[in-house]
């Protein structure tokens, strides 16, 4: 994948579940680390799918004012939004994208960890999430790599908790195929958790509800033929750590 291929504006903004696919291929390093833990937007981001490791341009030589590598340029914008240098946002993003994330309301917890960028139809997405689990995708347009306002577009989905059983799985399970640590921390117990990082992330999941029950209610996650049921206080619905355990299924 070649950072500075020209890639136009897209029509539409892709959605988090639209990533989930592409990011289940970085769920087996992502799952390696402490879920709640995201390093901070003054640390670059470790090395993914893309060809450049963030930090160094592509085709060597010192780092330009405006980054030709598609991540850098992405985590360059969140480090100026993090810390806060809004000048310097404003050099690497359009006013729209500009005025739109210092509107953010919060604002969002800084602490950024880095996920991948992936090659959309006719752009870039790049993706983050913070200690509270919130995912941002921000949109670069490739042909203005190496110059000012390359990051045209973005996406922001806080962290929430549903209200019903089901929902709250689904939450869970995206957050696990998205390699969002720090958001299944924030809907699950650490034993909860634990029980997926053996486990593949599976594209389209099926889930079995169990008759709503008190104090918990079961639900189960078919992946691939592998099933795991959850267990989610009816109590704790619509907060933090509803799903309280989860356990493989034998037949």
């Amino acid at each position: 994948m070649a950072a500075t291929a020209a890639r136009g504006r897209p029509d539409t903004s892709p959605t988090i579940p639209a990533l989930a696919a592409s990011a289940i291929l970085l769920a087996a390093i992502a799952g390696c680390g402490d879920p709640s833990s995201a390093p901070p937007a003054g640390e670059p981001p470790s090395p993914t799918a893309t060809s450049a490791r963030p930090g160094e341009p592509l085709g060597g030589g010192s780092p330009a004012e405006f980054p030709i590598s598609v991540p850098e340029y992405a985590y360059a914008a969140v480090a100026a939004w993090a810390a806060p240098d809004l000048l310097r946002l404003a050099d690497l993003t359009t006013p729209e994208v500009h005025n739109r994330i210092i509107d953010l309301p919060g604002p969002p917890n800084q602490n950024w960890a880095f996920l991948q960028c992936e090659d959309e139809a006719s752009a870039w997405a790049c993706a983050f999430y913070n200690a509270d689990g919130d995912y941002l995708v921000l949109i670069l347009d490739g042909q203005r790599l190496g110059e000012p306002r390359a990051v045209v577009d973005l996406t922001f989905e806080p962290t929430a908790y549903p209200a019903t059983a089901r929902a709250y799985a689904e939450a869970f399970i995206t957050a696990w195929q998205t390699g969002n640590r720090a958001r299944m921390a924030a809907l699950a117990t650490a034993e909860a958790t634990a029980a997926f990082d053996r486990l593949a992330p599976t594209p389209v999941p099926d889930y079995q509800v169990d008759e709503e029950g008190d104090p918990l209610v079961g639900v189960v996650v078919v992946l691939d033929g592998t099933k795991v049921e959850m267990q989610l206080s009816v109590a704790l619905l619509g907060g933090p750590h509803a799903i309280r355990n989860a356990t493989p299924v034998v037949d």
